[in-house]
């Protein structure tokens, strides 16, 4: 039977469906290593890190999703003062919540800090104070949540502490991507203060993107390194990598260990759409973020050789 021509409102309706089903990308904000301990804490003893994190608030609040790993474990009990210990206590979590974060990663060489197995307290802490944790994914799950119609996986790595085992990364990498639409991996790993990835960053990088990971941020060289795009094998786009994001946050005074840069993302299940870089530097004195001008900018530009 023949059916009647639909009217011009009819399609009108149908194109701005068709257009409402087709959700924007994903925008993510990524930092590197965020540091609460130590120098930090005694700069804002109230932990009200707004001052510090003011350069960077309106990008992690516009994105979607902001994250970043907190090298810093976390503890109610009293903080013996340490040089080399990070723990933290989480009288910060509130402003970090209001900066705009959303997810924080733990697997890093300093999770267990405050005690042994104080990731699980980390995690108890940052679940309470509304922020997301992502505890080593080896021996924990991945954390998996929905990003605008899709379905997203956050995987954290850390090869510092001991290797990691490559096949058993890929293997969660490949679980998480057949469930999961995008996936998006943190891994701790390289050499502290290197500008460039080591042969080691490049092969689990390139055995990530062999296994499904849509996009993969570095910490723990507390120095920008570059990014790059990687083509996984038998996978039907490339992977962006960017190997060491810096410092988010810390009280390391050398300058190249303050020029950092927050990643601004956007990404599908086709891949990653675009990349961008807004330059920062941490600042003296107060460990304070603040935009990246003259020299610095061009030195953190040409660091992250943005592809």
């Amino acid at each position: 039977m023949l059916r009647s021509k639909p009217s011009a409102a009819i399609l009108l309706l149908l194109v701005f469906a068709g257009c409402q089903a087709r959700p924007q990308p994903l925008t993510l904000a990524l930092m590197g290593d965020l540091m609460l301990g130590r120098g930090v804490a005694q700069a804002y003893p109230d932990g009200d890190l707004a001052p510090a994190l003011t350069a960077a608030q309106a990008y992690l609040q516009d994105a979607d999703l902001a994250l970043t790993n907190l090298e810093s474990p976390l503890t109610s009990k009293h903080l013996p003062p340490s040089d080399y210990n990070l723990c933290a206590a989480p009288a910060a979590l509130p402003s970090l919540l209001r900066a705009g974060f959303d997810i924080l990663t733990l697997a890093n060489n300093h999770q267990d800090d405050c005690a042994p197995g104080g990731a699980a307290q980390t995690a108890s802490l940052l679940q309470d104070a509304g922020l997301a944790p992502v505890p080593p994914s080896i021996q924990s799950p991945p954390l998996y949540l929905p990003c605008q119609q899709w379905l997203c996986a956050v995987i954290a790595f850390d090869d510092i502490t001991a290797p990691l085992d490559p096949a058993a990364a890929q293997g969660v990498i490949a679980g998480a991507a057949e469930r999961a639409d995008i996936v998006i991996v943190s891994v701790h790993w390289g050499t502290e203060y290197a500008p460039a990835p080591t042969q080691r960053q490049r092969a689990l990088a390139g055995a990530f993107a062999d296994s499904g990971a849509d996009l993969i941020f570095g910490h723990h060289p507390h120095v920008l390194q570059p990014v790059e795009w990687l083509q996984g094998a038998g996978q039907p786009h490339p992977t962006l990598v960017a190997y060491s994001l810096g410092n988010a946050l810390f009280d390391q005074s050398p300058p190249d260990a303050r020029r950092t840069a927050l990643l601004q993302v956007a990404l599908t299940p086709a891949g990653v759409q675009s990349v961008h870089a807004v330059p920062l530097v941490i600042s003296l004195p107060g460990w304070q973020l603040t935009p990246a001008t003259g020299k610095d900018e061009a030195r953190i530009l040409e660091r992250l050789n943005l592809p």
